[in-house]
């Protein structure tokens, strides 16, 4: 009986994950209908919008909580970074330009809508690439739009915050405007660290998609911390400052 049991849950947990797959695929689709057909036709403030209200259904779709503390400062943010989830749960409180490194363009779905909706990619490893990204950045700052980053660089461990890079850093320093830092954490109802989400290591995306599918009871926490002035540090500095707020957070948070 207990056997049966297992295999029954088993075959409802497979159930339910392919429709949530089923369902953020028809999103996705849905996503890209909406840019080509109403995205060029109003303004950027209802484009915005519309990838808010798109991204908090994404999340609905996938049975993610999605929880804020503090508030929005700065027209600059940067985070920590696991997985692919964390585009679309920033997006969903502050909807922003990213800047994404260069393979995310060719995730399936994703990789298409990223890149029509104010992504600016950059090749990992490249000091050209990151020189010229700075320089978009300022602009796009000075142009009061919101940026948003990951100075990791790659994904990492839910508790654990890669060194910073300080190459797009200098964007904010540029165009003299303050950073806010992001600790993003994935937790289950309790408040346990959930390691689900990771995007890391071997793991591929696929796998990756299938596992948040799975899950049930996950949640995410996004702590929009006190902004920092770009313009007070050496680059190198700013980065450092950056992630040790990012990761005394996430150290609180684990006590």
């Amino acid at each position: 009986m207990k056997q049966f049991s297992e295999i029954l849950s088993t075959l409802l947990l497979t159930i339910r994950a392919i429709l949530r797959i089923f369902r953020i695929v028809l999103h996705l689709i849905w996503g890209m209908i909406l840019i080509l057909s109403i995205y060029p036709l109003v303004s950027r403030t209802t484009r915005l919008l519309m990838k808010k209200h798109w991204s908090k259904k994404a999340l609905q779709m996938l049975g993610i909580q999605l929880n804020i503390q503090g508030q929005p400062m700065a027209y600059m943010r940067v985070a920590n970074h696991i997985s692919w989830l964390d585009i679309v749960v920033i997006n969903a409180v502050i909807p922003s330009a990213f800047i994404a490194k260069d393979d995310v363009r060719s995730w399936p779905l994703l990789g298409w809508l990223s890149t029509h909706t104010e992504s600016y990619f950059i090749k990992r490893g490249s000091r050209q690439a990151a020189h010229k990204a700075a320089w978009h950045i300022a602009n796009l700052l000075q142009a009061n739009i919101d940026v948003m980053c990951f100075p990791e660089g790659t994904t990492s461990s839910n508790a654990h915050v890669l060194p910073f890079y300080s190459a797009l850093l200098q964007g904010a320093i540029i165009a003299k405007v303050p950073i806010q830092p992001i600790a993003i954490r994935y937790h289950d109802h309790k408040g346990k660290f959930s390691r689900i989400p990771e995007y890391c290591d071997d793991t591929s995306l696929v796998t990756s998609i299938w596992r948040v599918a799975c899950v049930n009871n996950l949640c995410v926490t996004l702590y929009l911390l006190p902004e920092v002035a770009s313009t007070s540090y050496d680059r190198k500095v700013l980065a450092a400052v950056l992630r040790e707020r990012i990761q005394l957070c996430l150290q609180d948070l684990a006590l």
